[in-house]
């Protein structure tokens, strides 16, 4: 008999449209952490250019010839790349430390973050100041002995 009665009469219809639930809760979650992302990435942009654009505006200028100066403004932007990545590497710590948290949450850690590493960076940018010192042999070269 048991054999008889199909297998759809033992199986409850309790939620049977609940895979479109989940499905539609995956998407927004995926969602949600795409437009986080993109804003932390837009976050490091402004990373990368605080210390070479905040030296190149309110620094000191460099004393030698152009291109000597475009060079420490080159160093100051690998250095901005690398504050950049450690920003990004710390804000998604963040992120997934606080998942169980409201995205907006999550968004004013990034702009906090942000501010802290834009401001130490602005604040190298314009506080850099030139060191030129001549070597103990061209000094030597120059004075004749």
């Amino acid at each position: 008999m048991a054999l008889a009665v199909p297998l759809s009469r033992f199986t409850s219809r309790v939620g049977a449209g609940s895979t479109f639930y989940v499905r539609l809760l995956a998407h927004i979650a995926m969602k949600r952490q795409i437009l986080l992302t993109l804003f932390r990435l837009l976050l490091a942009l402004g990373v990368v250019y605080a210390l070479p654009l905040s030296h190149a505006r309110w620094g000191e200028q460099y004393p030698g010839d152009g291109q000597q100066a475009f060079g420490f403004i080159i160093i100051f932007f690998v250095i901005g790349l690398v504050a950049a990545a450690l920003f990004v590497g710390l804000g998604s710590l963040g992120q997934f430390l606080l998942r169980k948290r409201s995205a907006r949450f999550t968004v004013f850690t990034d702009l906090a973050l942000f501010l802290v590493f834009a401001g130490v960076l602005i604040y190298g940018g314009v506080t850099a100041r030139y060191n030129d010192t001549q070597s103990e042999n061209s000094v030597l070269r120059d004075s004749g002995k």
